[in-house]
C-alpha cells in the first residue's frame, strides 16, 4: 500500500507508455486469479504511465474477487482521449461511496473477515485522475462495471 501512496504522492506523469496486457497479467499475478475473460483491442497505451494502468489494474481485479462473483472479465480499449480498462464480474455490487475516500468502509464488521486497508478504491481513482480520467464503478444488468478512463497526456487517437 505504501507503493500506492508514493504512486499519487509523486504527481501526475506526463508521459509513459502502457503495455496493456502486460499490466493485466500482473496484476491477475499479484491477486492470484486469472480472470475467465481477458479482451484487450490494443496492446500499447501512448501517454498512460504503465504504474497506473498495472496498479488500477490490480485494485480492480482484486475487488471483483473479493466482493463479487465469477466470471471476471477484463476489458481494454482505446478511444479518442484516452483509454479504458473495466473489469466485470457477475457480483452486481457497488461500492458504498462514489466518491472513493480514503479508508471508507461502511460496515466494519463485515469488512473485518477480508484483507485490506479500505485504500484500493481511492488510489485506483486518484491515478485515473492523475492521468486525466477518472473511476466509475456500477451495477448492470445484475454485474459489477468497475471502468477505470485514463486521459491522454501523448498520442492517443
Amino acid at each position: 500500500m505504501v507503493e500506492s501512496l508514493e504512486l499519487i504522492a509523486a504527481g501526475p506523469l506526463l508521459e509513459g507508455v502502457s503495455h496493456v496486457r502486460q499490466a493485466g497479467a500482473a496484476a491477475a499475478e499479484q491477486v492470484g486469479v486469472d480472470p475467465d475473460v481477458v479482451s484487450i483491442e490494443d496492446e500499447m497505451w501512448e501517454g498512460v504511465p504503465h504504474r497506473y494502468v498495472e496498479r488500477v489494474a490490480f485494485e480492480l481485479l482484486s475487488n471483483a474477487v473479493k466482493h463479487g462473483s465469477r466470471p471476471i472479465e477484463v476489458m481494454g480499449r482505446r478511444e479518442v482521449g484516452g483509454a479504458v480498462l473495466a473489469v466485470i464480474d457477475s457480483g452486481g455490487w457497488t461500492p458504498p461511496a462514489e466518491s472513493f475516500t480514503a479508508f471508507y468502509q461502511e460496515n466494519m464488521s463485515a469488512t473485518r473477515s477480508r484483507t485490506g486497508f479500505g485504500m484500493g478504491l481511492f488510489v485506483a481513482s486518484r491515478l485515473c485522475q492523475a492521468s486525466g480520467g477518472d473511476l466509475w464503478i456500477r451495477a448492470e444488468d445484475g454485474k459489477t462495471v468497475a471502468e477505470a478512463r485514463f486521459g491522454s497526456r501523448g498520442s492517443l487517437p
